[in-house]
């Protein structure tokens, strides 16, 4: 994993567990089911410039989750593929 990623991970794990301790923080995060309210908890206090660094996280995620997406949806129709065959078989 390069070193980016690792201190990334490392962020968020700090992030994730000062939460309870941060009263905006922890109502930001919701019991640990969302992780973009944490984030935007946090950078509130720098306002504007706050709200443009979440708008550049929120558009750069879906460029970290495109390959496994396209990786998971070319394997179920590589797998459904026999499936198809079967019932066109058996007609």
């Amino acid at each position: 994993m390069p070193p980016v990623q690792i201190a990334w991970h490392m962020l968020g794990a700090a992030l994730a567990s000062a939460a309870p301790g941060v009263l905006a923080w922890e109502t930001g995060f919701d019991g640990g089911n969302n992780i973009g309210g944490l984030l935007a908890a946090v950078l509130e206090p720098i306002g504007t410039f706050g709200k443009v660094l979440l708008g550049v996280v929120a558009l750069t995620t879906s460029c970290a989750c495109a390959p496994t997406m396209y990786t998971f949806g070319s394997y179920c129709f590589t797998s459904a593929a026999p499936h198809f065959l079967l019932c066109r078989h058996h007609r």
